[in-house]
């Protein structure tokens, strides 16, 4: 029988770097108890006073995530947040997008949410916990070449409003961010050289209307908050962290 603890637990994919990485730290120094998800290797460095455990899963996988969220509630006793951040992005005109990536990105993006959430609602039941998804602001503002993703997160923003209206009699809120563009790896998922990137990089910071692009940080503040009590009346909202870029 797990052995229940009076800490807060949380639980975050796709948490080996980028945003994901940033939320489990700055949830950590927020108190929680950290579950880490990722198909990659996960290192910590010890900290006094943190818990924090690394599960191998790939979140398309049903058995393989049930039997994650089981072993997290044996270790932990508990989960209070999960916070599904584990996403991919790919680029493609429309008529070219391959089959293979129609099924790599709705694969994660959505039913990787979709499965995670399932396995986890029994637990935050329990706690009255909530869950944080990542959506994007391209949703509202979309650009050409991106329309999978597009419809990927735009689909989580649906499934995020229809978790919050259900589970709130049990008292489980759920809601979304949506980043704007954040400093992260994702450039070199599709292809892009360093030299490409740092291009990138500085002609995006002259269209956001604060001069920069984002930082993994500043998703992870958002995510914070609406893992915690702070956020205790908010359920069903999608909140852009974009820099002031969907009123530019």
């Amino acid at each position: 029988m797990a052995r229940r603890s009076a800490q807060k637990v949380a639980v975050i994919t796709g948490a080996a770097r980028g945003i994901g990485r940033a939320c489990a730290e700055r949830l950590a120094d927020d108190g929680f108890a950290i579950a880490t998800i990722d198909v990659a290797p996960i290192r910590w460095r010890a900290r006094r006073g943190r818990r924090r455990l690394v599960y191998r899963c790939d979140i398309r996988d049903e058995a393989g995530v049930a039997k994650t969220i089981r072993s997290i509630v044996a270790d932990f006793g508990r989960i209070d947040v999960l916070v599904n951040n584990a996403g991919v992005y790919r680029e493609s005109p429309i008529e070219a997008t391959p089959r293979a990536d129609i099924d790599h990105v709705l694969g994660i993006n959505l039913i990787g949410t979709i499965t995670m959430t399932t396995a986890c609602v029994a637990a935050l039941k329990k706690t009255r916990g909530a869950i944080v998804n990542l959506s994007t602001g391209l949703v509202a503002r979309p650009y050409p070449t991106i329309s999978l993703y597009v419809a990927s997160k735009g689909a989580i923003e649906g499934y995020t409003r229809s978790l919050a209206v259900e589970l709130a009699p049990a008292g489980v809120r759920a809601n979304a961010v949506q980043p704007g563009l954040i400093r992260t790896d994702m450039f070199k998922t599709v292809g892009y050289t360093d030299d490409q990137i740092a291009a990138e990089i500085a002609k995006w910071n002259k269209l956001y209307p604060l001069g920069r692009v984002g930082e993994p940080a500043d998703i992870a503040a958002a995510v914070a908050y609406l893992a915690s009590d702070r956020a205790a009346w908010m359920t069903g909202v999608m909140w852009p962290v974009e820099g002031g870029k969907l009123i530019s």
